[in-house]
């Protein structure tokens, strides 16, 4: 019986190193995290963004209609104690 070899990746070695790494699961995730900035939207401003970008990507995935406002919101996001963040990857 032949020994079983290897086969290339199809997006290359770089990418096959990435998780070829002896990184623990836990350690992939971390430093995946060290990537990505969480901010509360504290203005209305920041707020509107967030309800449109929510609406581009219902309206794309199919989950709403179009409507003239191109912004989703609901009545979840109204109560005081209703806090909206948004994610920025570095």
């Amino acid at each position: 019986m032949s020994p079983v070899r290897a086969l290339p990746h199809p997006l290359g070695r770089a990418f096959q190193d990435q998780w070829d790494s002896e990184k623990s699961l836990a350690d992939r995730v971390a430093q995946l995290l060290d990537r990505i900035d969480y901010r509360q939207a504290e203005t209305d401003e920041q707020r509107e963004q967030i309800f449109r970008l929510r609406y581009h990507a219902y309206l794309r995935d199919g989950g709403i209609s179009p409507h003239p406002s191109r912004a989703f919101s609901d009545p979840y996001d109204q109560p005081g104690n209703v806090y909206l963040y948004g994610t920025i990857h570095r």
